[in-house]
């Protein structure tokens, strides 16, 4: 069993237009909604390849009510901790004209310390879980803390745990030892204090927060693809080139291609193999649209992998 966890969810309005202009009336080609944040996406993805997981967090309001239901149409399993607040919105806006993208990202409700206590009284019975993976921003209201904290208690309790996240919350749950993180090159270079400009600089950053106890550290590189260092060695895959139509999701979706790997006890090359695989095939799609199956078994066979000394 897998548990994901989001403590700031939202619900990504997604909006095509032919073009973006100024001082002017746009009339949207297309308008969809997803359920979003980055454990949900996790959830999204791993429901998608029929794995067993459930969604957490906290949900507010008409819009956590609007996630709930577009959840339930997914298919995917949540039990979320109710606020009070109702559940921020993200704006997605596509130009088709340029294939630009203008990401506009809300402020979350503030989320009291009684809902807090729920939420953490709510994770014991979750104690015998194989993986939690935690992902995204923290919402108002919620201690920077909060990440290190489940960490520790995951860890307490033999819980495998993902942290993917940024900032204070990240480098707090990095002194817990979780035993997955997937830093992006920003996260990766700030955690480290230093510019990563070759290959050889990511090796080294992942290598020195595995060094502090991450069991797997997968340092995202965007359309260089991602490398994997672990006690089974250091891999760099690198994914095919597709046509990009939008990144939002193709972390969180290749950490779910990681977990499902390990989770079926895949060696680490093939971990890092399917997380490329799932976070390209994420960009086929326009919004914030998920990886299909179908595409991420096709990209699977075209990702190369080469292990690193």
């Amino acid at each position: 069993m897998i548990v994901t966890i989001t403590a700031n969810p939202c619900l990504d309005r997604n909006v095509l237009v032919e073009r973006m202009v100024s001082d002017d009336t746009m009339h949207p080609i297309l308008v969809t909604d997803d359920p979003g944040g980055s454990g949900i996406n996790v959830s999204r993805v791993l429901t998608r390849f029929e794995r067993k997981n459930i969604a957490v967090g906290f949900l507010g309001g008409g819009t956590g009510q609007d996630v709930a239901r577009l959840l339930d149409e997914e298919g995917v399993v949540h039990r979320f901790t109710e606020i009070k607040g109702n559940t921020r919105t993200n704006m997605i806006i596509s130009d088709k004209s340029t294939r630009a993208q203008y990401r506009i990202s809300f402020p979350g409700p503030d989320i009291a310390p009684s809902e807090v206590e729920s939420f953490m009284n709510g994770m014991n019975q979750y104690l015998d879980a194989e993986f939690w993976s935690i992902g995204g921003s923290l919402a108002k209201g919620l201690p920077e803390t909060l990440y290190r904290d489940l960490v520790r208690l995951g860890n307490s309790k033999g819980v495998k745990v993902v942290l993917d996240t940024y900032g204070v919350p990240f480098s707090l749950g990095l002194r817990e030892s979780p035993f997955l993180v997937k830093p992006n090159e920003f996260e990766l270079s700030r955690i480290v204090k230093r510019d990563l400009n070759t290959l050889q600089d990511f090796v080294d950053a992942a290598k020195s927060l595995h060094r502090q106890g991450v069991s797997i550290v997968v340092a995202s590189r965007g359309a260089e693809g991602a490398l994997l260092v672990s006690d089974q060695g250091v891999w760099n895959a690198i994914p095919p080139r597709v046509e990009v139509k939008s990144k939002v999701g193709a972390g969180d979706s290749t950490v779910a291609g990681v977990l499902m790997a390990v989770a079926d006890g895949l060696k680490h090359d093939e971990a890092v193999r399917m997380g490329v695989a799932c976070g390209t095939a994420t960009t086929l799609t326009e919004g914030t649209g998920l990886c299909l199956k179908s595409d991420v078994l096709d990209i699977y066979e075209r990702v190369t992998v080469q292990a690193i000394d």
